[in-house]
C-alpha cells in the first residue's frame, strides 16, 4: 500500500489495467506453526499456507487481474521475481507489476536446522568482507516495487526512482554441493545482464554485493565481479561495493529487492553509505589491481570515469540452491523543472478513520517543514493528492494559494486535530451562472484542465450542428457568428445568454465525467436551463435551440434525468426512473407460466436444490416471505407425498415458484460467472427476474405483486421507485425504459419552462445533504 501510495498512481488505475504481482518467498514459518501438536487445524490452515497464495491474495485483495506469481528460489527469489515482473511488462502481459519479496521468522526450525549446519553468525553480526566473516545473520523485512515501462511512465507524467537496463537469471549447475556457489556461474549472470542492456562494466561505479558474511562466499563473488568486470576493462578501483546485509541482516527471500532499494536510495541522494562491520579485510579476497574498492565510508556518488554520465550500479542475489540472479539500474532520466504555478489549488486528505486522518495530518506537519516539501512542487501536491491517491470516507480539504498557504493550513489543522466527520453526505449540486463575460476568464481553465476543455469542445460542436441544420440564411449566419464569437475577450451583450448557459453547462459536465457526480442537481434562475442539461432532462443542443430562438418549447421533448433533479418550479424530485401503477398493473396481467417452460424448471430446480448447496441457500431464502402465507419453498417444488408439484389450477403458485426458481439460477451464474444455459425467451419474465436479482423488487414485493388479490398498487411502485438507483443499466429492461422515455411530470412544458429562469425552489430536508454552488 506504502509502495503504491509514493509512486503516486491510484490503486484503481492498477485495477483497471493489467497490474502482476510477482514476489518472493521462502520460509513456511506460518505452516510450522500451524502443523504444531495442540494447535487445531481450521478450514484456512492448507489454502492459507500455499506459496501461491502470497501472491495470489495481494491480487485478490486488491482486485488486480495480471499474472500472479509466487517465486521460491531462496535468497534469489526477490531478484528472480523482479525479471519476471520485468517480461511480463516487455511482452505487453502486464501494463504495471508489483514485485518484491518477504522475510520474517516466527518459528525456530531454521534457526536449529543452519545452525548445525554453522551457516549463522555466532555473535549476530554480518561481516561482509571482513576477516573475521563467520556465518550470516537472518533479518526480516518486505520490500515492494512497482514497475511500469518507461515510456509509458514519462507519458503519464510518474515520478520514477531508477531504470532497469539489465537483468538475468541462471543456475550454478553441478557444483561440489547443492548449496556450493560457482565463480563461472556467478560470472555469467553478471554478463548476461549487461549483455542484455548493451552497457559496458566500466561505466557501473557501484555494486550491490550478495554479501552473505560468509569466508569463502564474499571471496568468490568478488571473483566473479572482477572476472565479469575484466571482459570489458583493465581500470582499477573505479567501482564502490557494499552489502545492505550488514545494516538489515540477511532477508533471504526479500534480500534482493533490499538491495534494489538500497541502490534507488542513493541514487536519489546521490550518496554511497559505509559497509558495516569491517576491521579487516577478508585476505581471500583479491582487491588489489582489481576494477572493486569497497565502501569504507560515507562518500558522494558521482560518475568517476568519462565514459559514464549517469549513476548506474549492479545488484547480485544469490539461492542457497545454485539459482544466481544479477539486475543493472540507472537512475531515472532528467526531466525538465516543474513550473510551478502560482493560482490556487485544492488539496485533500483522506483517511478511513478519525484518528488515521489526525496522525496523516500530523505526518503532513512534519513533512510541510522539511526539506523536501521546499524542493517539490507546489501544483505537483496537490495534484498527487487529488489524483494519485484512493479516496476514503474521512476527509481534510483546503484551497490554497500557494506552498506558504498551505503549510499554514495544515500545521493550524494538525494543531487542532480537526474534528472531522465521515464524508458519506449526500451531495447537491446548484448550478447558478458564472456571471462570465469574456473568453479570457475561463482561458486559464483550458489550459491546466483537459476535462473542461473537452466538455467544452462537445457543447462547441452542438451549437456548429445547430447552425447546419437552419432554415434561413439570416439564423444561419447569426450562429456562425456566435460560433466564432466564443473566442472574443469580450462578449457581445445579445450573445452572453448563450454564452453563459455553454460555460454553466460545461462546468457541471467536466464535474460529472471527472466522477465527481452530486446525488442531486438542480438549477437556480439563470442556471436553470444548464441544469436540466446536465442531468439529461433536455439535449445540451436543445437547450442552445431554445436560446437562439431555433424552436419553440413545445417543440423540446423532455426525457427523464441520468440524475435525480430538483424541479425549481414545483420543489419536486424527478428521479430517472419511476414505476407507476399502470407497470405494476402490466406486470400482474401479462406475466404468466409457460408450462412448458414450468416443467423445464422444475426438474431442474428439483435436482439442484438436493445437490447444490448454493442454489439450495438462495431458494430456502425466501421462506422467510412465505412461511407467513403458510407454504414453504420445498412444499412449492416437491409437494406432497403423491402429488403432483403443483396440481391444476394453482397458477398463482406456478408463476411464484417459476419466478424464485429462476431468480436462484440467475444469482447463482452471478455469483459463479457461468452462461446461461436456456435464455429466457419472455422479455417481461425476464424483466422481473432483473428486477429481483439487481434488489429493486425484494422478496415481500414479489410475492405481494403475485399473491395478494387486491395489492396496493400505489404502494408497490412507490417501494420499486425508491431502489431504483439498484438497477444495474447494462441490463435491457425493455418495458420500464419503454415507460420511461418521456418526462410525463410536466403537463405544460412550456409553461413549466418560462418559468425556470424565474424560480429557486428550497432544498430539500435530506439527511447528510450537503450543497455545493456552481456559479451565484
Amino acid at each position: 500500500w506504502h509502495c503504491v501510495e509514493d509512486s503516486g498512481v491510484p490503486m484503481e488505475k492498477l485495477r483497471r489495467k493489467r497490474t502482476a504481482v510477482y514476489i518472493g518467498v521462502m520460509a513456511t514459518d506460518y505452516r510450522q506453526e500451524a502443523s504444531r501438536p495442540g494447535v487445531s487445524t481450521d478450514s484456512y490452515a492448507a489454502s492459507g499456507n500455499y506459496d501461491a497464495m502470497l501472491a495470489n491474495r495481494i491480487s485478490y485483495a486488491f482486485g488486480f487481474s495480471g499474472a500472479s506469481v509466487s517465486v521460491d528460489t531462496a535468497c534469489a527469489s526477490s531478484l528472480v521475481a523482479i525479471n519476471g515482473a520485468k517480461r511480463s511488462l516487455l511482452i505487453g502481459e502486464s501494463d504495471y507489476a508489483i514485485a518484491g519479496g518477504v522475510s520474517l521468522n516466527l518459528h525456530p526450525w531454521k534457526y536449529l536446522s543452519f545452525s548445525k549446519a554453522r551457516m549463522l553468525s555466532p555473535d549476530g553480526l554480518c561481516k561482509t568482507f571482513d576477516a573475521g566473516a563467520n556465518g550470516y545473520v537472518p533479518g526480516e523485512g518486505i520490500g515492494v516495487l512497482l514497475l511500469q515501462r518507461l515510456e509509458d511512465a514519462q507519458r503519464a507524467g510518474n515520478s520514477i526512482y531508477g531504470v532497469i537496463k539489465g537483468c538475468a537469471v541462471n543456475h550454478g549447475g553441478r557444483t561440489q554441493s547443492l548449496t556450493a556457489p560457482r565463480v563461472e556461474a556467478q560470472r555469467d549472470v553478471i554478463l548476461l545482464a549487461y549483455q542484455e542492456a548493451n552497457i559496458s562494466p566500466e561505466t557501473v561505479s557501484y555494486v550491490e554485493a550478495h554479501g552473505t558474511g560468509t569466508s569463502l562466499g564474499d571471496p568468490i563473488e568478488i571473483e566473479a565481479l572482477t572476472r565479469a568486470f575484466r571482459r570489458f576493462t583493465d581500470k582499477n578501483y573505479f567501482c564502490k561495493i557494499g552489502s545492505v546485509k550488514s545494516n538489515i541482516g540477511h532477508l533471504e527471500a526479500a534480500a534482493g529487492v533490499a538491495g534494489v532499494v538500497k541502490v534507488l536510495m542513493m541514487m536519489q541522494h546521490r550518496k554511497i553509505p559505509q559497509s558495516l562491520n569491517i576491521n579487516e579485510i577478508n585476505p581471500i579476497i583479491q582487491l588489489d589491481n582489481s576494477p572493486f574498492s569497497i565502501a569504507m565510508k560515507l562518500s558522494d556518488w558521482d560518475p568517476e570515469t568519462s565514459d559514464a554520465t549517469v549513476l548506474r550500479a549492479g545488484v547480485s542475489s544469490f539461492g542457497m540452491g545454485g539459482v544466481n540472479a544479477h539486475i543493472l539500474l540507472e537512475q531515472a532520466p532528467a526531466t525538465d523543472p516543474a513550473k510551478d504555478t502560482r493560482h490556487g489549488q485544492l488539496f485533500v486528505l483522506s483517511a478511513k478513520n478519525r484518528n488515521s486522518l489526525n496522525r496523516m495530518l500530523t505526518d503532513w506537519k512534519s513533512f510541510v517543514a522539511g526539506e523536501q516539501f521546499s524542493r517539490l512542487s507546489f501544483k505537483d501536491i496537490c495534484w498527487t493528492m487529488l489524483t494519485g491517491r484512493d479516496s476514503f470516507p474521512y476527509r481534510f480539504g483546503v484551497y490554497a494559494e500557494d506552498k506558504d498557504s498551505l503549510k499554514e493550513q495544515i500545521e493550524l489543522a494538525a494543531l487542532n486535530s480537526v474534528a472531522v466527520q465521515p464524508s458519506e453526505k449526500f451531495y447537491c449540486l446548484r448550478i447558478g451562472s458564472f456571471k462570465i463575460d469574456g473568453y479570457s476568464r475561463i482561458k486559464p481553465l483550458l489550459r491546466d484542465e483537459t476535462v473542461f476543455s473537452e466538455c467544452l469542445k462537445e457543447i462547441r460542436i452542438d451549437l456548429h450542428k445547430l447552425a447546419e441544420r437552419c432554415q434561413s440564411f439570416k439564423d444561419l449566419i447569426r450562429l456562425q457568428e456566435l460560433g466564432s464569437g466564443f473566442e472574443e475577450d469580450n462578449w457581445a451583450p445579445a450573445a452572453q445568454s448563450v454564452y453563459a448557459f455553454m460555460v454553466d453547462y460545461v462546468y457541471a459536465a467536466a464535474l460529472i465525467k471527472i466522477g465527481a457526480a452530486p446525488g442531486l442537481l438542480t438549477g437556480g434562475k439563470e442556471g436553470a436551463l444548464a441544469g436540466l442539461a446536465s442531468c439529461g432532462i433536455i439535449r445540451p443542443i436543445d437547450a442552445l435551440a431554445l436560446l437562439t430562438k431555433q424552436i419553440k418549447p413545445l417543440e423540446i421533448s423532455l426525457r427523464r434525468p441520468k440524475i435525480p433533479f430538483l424541479d425549481p418550479v414545483s420543489g419536486k424530485i424527478i428521479e430517472p426512473f419511476r414505476f407507476s401503477c399502470e407497470y405494476i398493473r402490466f406486470i400482474r396481467n401479462e406475466l404468466h407460466a409457460d408450462p412448458d417452460l414450468l416443467e423445464y424448471y422444475l426438474d431442474k430446480g428439483q435436482l439442484l436444490f438436493k445437490s447444490q448447496f448454493t442454489f439450495k441457500h438462495y431458494m430456502q431464502e425466501w421462506n422467510t416471505v412465505l412461511k407467513d402465507r403458510g407454504n414453504t419453498v420445498e412444499q412449492m417444488l416437491f409437494g406432497h407425498v403423491g402429488d403432483a408439484p403443483l396440481e391444476k389450477g394453482r397458477e398463482k403458485e406456478k408463476l411464484l415458484i417459476l419466478v424464485i426458481i429462476i431468480s436462484s439460477l440467475h444469482k447463482l451464474r452471478l455469483k459463479w460467472d457461468l452462461t446461461q444455459q436456456k435464455p429466457i425467451l419472455d422479455q417481461l419474465l425476464s424483466e422481473v427476474v432483473d428486477l429481483i436479482v439487481d434488489d429493486v423488487m425484494n422478496k415481500e414485493i414479489l410475492v405481494r405483486m403475485l399473491m395478494d388479490d387486491q395489492p396496493d398498487l400505489n404502494d408497490i411502485a412507490s417501494d420499486l421507485s425508491k431502489n431504483y438507483h439498484r438497477m444495474d443499466l447494462s441490463k435491457p429492461y425493455h418495458y420500464i425504459r419503454t415507460q420511461n422515455r418521456e418526462l410525463k411530470e410536466i403537463d405544460d412544458v412550456s409553461e413549466w419552462l418560462t418559468r425556470l429562469p424565474h424560480s429557486m425552489a428550497p432544498l430539500p430536508q435530506i439527511e447528510n445533504m450537503v450543497c455545493v454552488n456552481l456559479g451565484e
